[in-house]
């Protein structure tokens, strides 16, 4: 086996290329296909460089992100105004075309939109939100986030010529107008691959996707990248970008060279491997692609030194065996501490890479190894060659050798007389503190350069840290749980405020808060009124006499779904992530909707002793709704997200590496409230000490106090667990204690209510296996007749209603939809003896979000009175929607309102009926809000209940559509060209991201 490169040798081949390079050896030069890992857009490539780049590069591939794909319809005539030579574009406006398109022959037109970063001309986008008239104060849309310039769409426009050639038009200054520099042709015969382009300062590159022939009518595909096009872009770089190194490395051209000569291979192929991050399924399909590309070397850029670029070298070496492409990173690492990525290095636990760390590389090594590894391509084919080590044998505590037994959890250790200290973390540890002096502030761990936390098998824990948020818990408890008891690595002398510190010095200490394991004793059944419970809290520290406690923190299992679970519209959203190479595996999950009430959530691993884990530092996950939205970027596991009401459907994604389990993680999901829960005092009951328990606690006795109180309203029904943080009414401080409360399998559910029944409505059900069975809308409305008005059955009334109230067929019999609701009604309050209805106006009401039903109504409590009542609520909605339908443009068209007093008193009426029966904000009924909002002209109001409300239900396969509608009444024209947008990716089944 061929030795590694050793800093020795390493020197002695650096020498041997400067004297290659000063006595040049004729040789036939031997072309080496290389990958690039690096995300392409505003990547600050100098202009001067395209045509080396042009030279090089062979192909480009986004499997490892989700890349600049634009979706492509072909105009319908309808949309194609050949008078005005222009074209509906996306975005809700005429698009002027060039004058030297001609649009009177059958013309292949193509239209689409461009959204997100990376494209050029931002600075006019930026001044189009500047135009936005200053509305009245207060601003009614002020709740909703500010657009930013990424979010202001621009039309594409795609013309095929009878050649083949593609014509691209980009509306990039949003002016509705095809310039000649936004104009470019992408010549036939050369499909699929990259071309590049210079517009002033920008370097553009295009790749179609398919070519139709002249009568196809299929969606295309156009990816676009900009590799270069601000100054923003170039300002902030002080060195050379990865790829202009490779560029300069080649050797093969000069740093110049006119663009007219022909386009011969230089001494390097480049296949560009778009990774978004430095996720770790996107680094495994995009490893994957440069094995199916035929690269022997994948260069790749880890960004800022830190947690990040050890995870990722550590995980780039394991593929490179596993692909058989070798990886050489631009910064030293544990794994590459001569740039290039040792497959024989893996197998070593993280904690031991940390003991062994090499100094950081310079530009100029890396400049020469680049150099060395492009001109003798048989060193990288030697490398991937070796097969991983198993070293080092035994425990991890065998790292620390003699040193392990002395470790403490409140002062920092030499170990076997090397540079680095070593703490042990408690087993009932919270949080984690470093105080640098006596006085000095209490520093949370991540906070300090060069710490590292990491578990009992030696794997450095991952999550929340890598994004400058909490490394321990810091208000999500559930963090720590599965790495109590593991160790913190630290070098000898740390900075902060510009000063050195040694961590050996007497007044470096660590400080922990410590955990609480409680167990809960129900005295009651809880599905009732607040009941008093007991409670036992058993920790190292003493209890106070008196408890507050306060609810911070929901966690629950996250149920593992079949592909065949998941709707169609998330599977559609999610295409372009699936079948991503042999790497990279995937599963889905599914999350339970909140109301609102979260303010912050994350996925975490659940570490099981009977089963294997997954390498939290392989593991990705994204989240999809219902309505088609795709949160972007990915996340890792442990990072916070801002929550989302409605419920979602989460793709986790990891790299399939040889000794990877075999089974899918068990995931859960920490939810944190928006407001906690009230502080109710909790006395103690019993209050005693035992001896120490070596499985709970490293030193110290335990403490069982017993307290007896009540929960808070915050239920704990359907959540595995509930954190509550808690501390004694006289401490002024913020609590600094956690208390787990595990959910009860065995609690009693609560008894069925109309809600259940209107969600499980056995006539809708009957219709829709009807549906599945081959009938058509039109068939089934046939089959369910008008009753006879003197029928008093309210099951064939209902039947009736909703085979006129399809979808497909409602708009052409909206009076008869209301007059079936009415006999619903009817019959349903007759078997009540009366509906509640609202007290005051509908407006009225609505202004405070609430409805009251009339005191003199009482809910029925027999089974076929809560059925009348879902039937009542069903029909109540159902004739609100249709009342509403009749002012659609389209139906106004065909019927026009000859009445619109009467139209609006018979809406008001109804509405206030429907908002007496049901809860208006509930998301089954919130779209008729949204629609009484906007017929008062309160398109801001009725998107807050659009956007806060309607996360789930009716809205889910219209909730773009209604968007745009609502954005478009607002006056804006950002925003209502992004409407238009997002409703047009919607109908296309792509996702929509922006």
């Amino acid at each position: 086996m061929v030795a590694p490169i050793t800093v020795h040798r390493f020197n002695v081949l650096s020498l041997a290329v400067l004297l290659f390079v000063a006595c040049p050896i004729t040789v036939d030069a031997e072309t080496l296909r290389v990958g690039l890992i690096d995300p392409i857009d505003g990547y600050g490539l100098p202009v001067e460089r395209l045509p080396q780049l042009r030279r090089c590069l062979v192909a480009v591939d986004d499997s490892g992100a989700l890349g600049n794909s634009i979706y492509l319809e072909k105009c319908t005539h309808d949309v194609i105004l050949v008078s005005d030579h222009c074209v509906q574009g996306v975005c809700g406006r005429p698009v002027e075309l060039p004058q030297d398109w001609d649009l009177d022959s059958d013309p292949r037109l193509y239209r689409g939109v461009a959204c997100g970063p990376g494209r050029p001309q931002s600075v006019v986008r930026g001044r189009l939100l500047e135009q936005t008239p200053s509305p009245p104060k207060p601003d009614p849309w002020s709740k909703w986030k500010p657009l930013v310039e990424s979010n202001v769409p621009n039309d594409v426009v795609v013309r095929i010529n009878n050649r083949g050639a593609w014509q691209v038009a980009f509306d990039w200054d949003a002016n509705l107008m095809i310039s000649e520099n936004e104009l470019f042709t992408l010549p036939p015969g050369s499909l699929e691959q990259p071309h590049l382009f210079r517009r002033d300062d920008a370097i553009l590159m295009m790749q179609p996707v398919a070519n139709p022939t002249s009568d196809s009518a299929d969606p295309l595909r156009l990816k676009c990248w900009t590799i270069s096009g601000s100054t923003r872009d170039t300002d902030r770089r002080t060195e050379p970008s990865l790829l202009t190194l490779l560029l300069q490395a080649s050797g093969e051209l000069p740093s110049e060279l006119p663009s007219e000569l022909p386009s011969e291979r230089g001494g390097i192929e480049l296949v560009w491997l778009d990774v978004g991050g430095l996720l770790p399924a996107d680094l495994g399909a995009a490893m994957d692609a440069a094995e199916r590309l035929g690269c022997e070397v994948v260069f790749a850029n880890l960004g800022s030194p830190g947690n990040v670029a050890t995870d990722t070298a550590q995980l780039l070496a394991s593929l490179s065996h596993q692909t058989g492409v070798a990886v050489v990173l631009n910064q030293r690492t544990t794994v590459a501490p001569d740039f290039l990525a040792r497959p024989a290095k893996t197998s070593i636990p993280d904690i031991a890479e940390f003991r062994y760390r090499k100094p950081p590389g310079s530009l100029e090594a890396f400049r020469q190894t680049t150099k060395l590894i492009l001109q003798d391509p048989t060193l990288v084919r030697r490398a991937v060659a070796e097969q991983p080590g198993s070293e080092p044998p035994g425990p991890i505590d065998a790292l620390f050798g003699e040193s392990t037994p002395a470790l403490n959890t409140e002062r920092f250790q030499r170990i076997d007389g090397r540079t680095m200290l070593v703490a042990r973390v408690p087993l009932d540890a919270i949080d984690g503190r470093l105080r640098l002096s006596d006085d000095g502030p209490a520093l949370q761990l991540h906070q300090v350069e060069g710490i590292r936390l990491y578990d009992l098998h030696g794997q450095r824990i991952v999550g929340p840290e890598l994004n400058r948020d909490p490394a321990f818990d810091h208000g999500w408890p559930t963090q720590t749980l599965d790495h109590r008891g593991g160790y913190v690595v630290a070098p000898e002398t740390v900075s902060w405020m510009g000063k050195a510190w040694n961590l050996t010095d007497s007044q470096c200490r660590l400080s922990w808060t410590r955990g609480t394991d409680p167990i809960l004793e129900k005295t009651t059944n809880r599905t009732e009124s607040e009941q008093p419970e007991t409670i036992r809290l058993i920790g190292r520290q003493e209890t106070p006499d008196k408890l507050l406690l306060s609810a911070v923190t929901r966690v629950e299992r996250l149920d593992r779904k079949a592909a065949s679970e998941v709707p169609s519209a998330v599977r559609q959203s999610a295409s372009h992530l699936l079948d991503r190479g042999p790497s990279v595996q995937s599963w889905w999950y599914r999350a339970s909707t909140n109301g609102g009430a979260v303010r912050h959530q994350t996925v975490l691993q659940e570490l099981d002793a009977t089963m294997p884990a997954w390498d939290q530092s392989h593991l990705q996950s994204w989240t999809l709704l219902e309505t088609g939205w795709l949160q972007t970027p990915a996340d890792r596991l442990g990072t916070f997200r801002r929550s989302n009401p409605q419920a979602g459907w989460i793709l986790v994604q990891a790299v399939k590496l040889p000794g990877s389990p075999n089974q899918p993680p068990r995931l859960v999901l920490a939810s944190g409230f928006k407001q906690e829960a009230p502080q109710v005092p909790w006395e103690r009951t019993l209050h005693q000490r035992r001896a120490s328990d070596s499985s709970f606690v490293v030193d110290g006795q335990l403490w069982v106090d017993e307290y007896r109180g009540t929960m808070s309203s915050m239920s704990i029904n359907g959540a595995d667990a509930l954190w509550y943080s808690f501390h004694s009414p006289a401490e002024q401080s913020p609590a600094t204690r956690w208390l787990r409360l595990s959910g009860n399998p065995n609690e009693p559910t609560e008894p069925r209510d109309w809600l259940w029944h209107y969600d499980h409505d056995p006539a809708a059900e009957l219709l829709h296996q009807r549906s599945l069975a081959g009938s058509s809308p039109s068939e089934i409305l046939s089959r369910t007749p008008k009753p006879a008005d003197s029928v008093n059955d309210p099951v064939a009334w209902r039947s009736h209603l909703l085979a006129l109230d399809q979808p497909s067929l409602r708009k052409q019999h909206l009076n008869e939809v209301i007059a079936a609701a009415g006999h619903v009604l009817e019959l349903c309050q007759r078997r009540l003896g009366q509906l509640p209805l609202q007290t005051a106006s509908a407006a009225a009401e609505t202004e405070r979000a609430e409805s009251e039903p009339m005191s003199a109504f009482s809910m029925p409590t027999d089974p076929a009175g809560i059925l009348a009542y879902a039937w009542a609520a069903d029909a109540a909605y159902r004739q609100v929607r249709a009342i509403g339908y009749r002012e659609l443009p389209d139906v106004i068209e065909q019927h026009p309102i000859k009445d619109m007093e009467s139209q609006n008193r018979e809406f008001e009426s109804a509405f206030a009926r429907l908002c007496g029966i049901v809860d208006i904000l509930d998301p089954r009924f919130a779209l008729a809000l949204v629609r009484h909002e906007r017929r008062r002209g309160h398109p801001a109001k009725a998107y807050e209940v659009l956007s806060h409300h309607a996360y789930e239900g009716p809205a889910m396969p219209w909730y773009f559509k209604k968007e745009r509608d609502l954005w478009s009444d607002s006056g804006r024209e950002p925003l209502r060209r992004l409407g238009y947008a997002r409703w047009f990716l919607r109908q296309a089944n792509e996702p929509v991201m922006h």
